[in-house]
C-alpha cells in the first residue's frame, strides 16, 4: 500500500498525531460539577479511564468548554499525554506524539444537576512516523585509518 498518502503533507518521516474533539452543546443551567473521563490505551495513567471533576458556571457553552479545557490541562496525567486545546465550545485533545491509532475516548457525565451536555466525539486517526529507508555506504581507508559514511 502507498503509505505516503497516509502521512501528513505526504512527507516521509512525519506521522499524524491522533486527536479527538468534543463540543459542549448545551450550557449548564445550574452551576455545578461534571465529570469528564479521559481514556487512552497507550497511556498507563489513562488506560482505565481518568476522571476529572470540572465545575461549570451558567454563562455559556464557550465558558463551560473553557472550564473543561482548563481542568484537563491542569491534570498532570492528561497534560503529559495530550495537548489540550480548542476554541469556543470545542474541547480538543491531541496526542503529543504521532503514533499508530489507538482507542481514546472523552466521556461526559453530569454528576451534579447542571443540565450541561456534550455532543459526540469526533476523532482524527493517528499514523505513526514513517522511518526513512535510505541506504548507507561506508568507505574505509585502511591506510589512513578513516571511514567515510555516505547516505544514499
Amino acid at each position: 500500500s502507498d503509505t505516503a498518502t497516509k502521512l501528513k503533507d505526504g512527507v516521509p518521516g512525519v506521522g499524524v498525531k491522533q486527536s479527538m474533539t468534543k463540543t459542549v452543546t448545551t450550557k449548564a443551567a445550574t452551576a455545578g460539577a461534571v465529570t469528564v473521563t479521559i481514556t487512552a490505551a497507550g497511556s498507563m495513567a489513562l488506560a482505565n479511564g481518568k476522571d476529572v471533576t470540572v465545575t461549570l458556571d451558567t454563562t455559556s457553552v464557550n465558558s463551560n468548554a473553557t472550564s473543561i479545557r482548563g481542568a484537563l490541562g491542569a491534570d498532570e496525567d492528561v497534560s503529559a499525554y495530550f495537548v489540550v486545546s480548542g476554541t469556543d465550545a470545542d474541547v480538543v485533545l491531541t496526542r503529543k506524539v504521532a503514533a499508530a491509532n489507538e482507542v481514546m475516548t472523552i466521556a461526559f457525565t453530569d454528576t451534579g444537576t447542571t443540565g450541561a451536555k456534550m455532543g459526540a466525539t469526533t476523532d482524527v486517526a493517528g499514523v505513526a512516523d514513517q522511518k526513512s529507508r535510505m541506504p548507507i555506504f561506508v568507505d574505509v581507508d585502511a591506510v589512513a585509518k578513516t571511514a567515510t559514511v555516505f547516505l544514499g
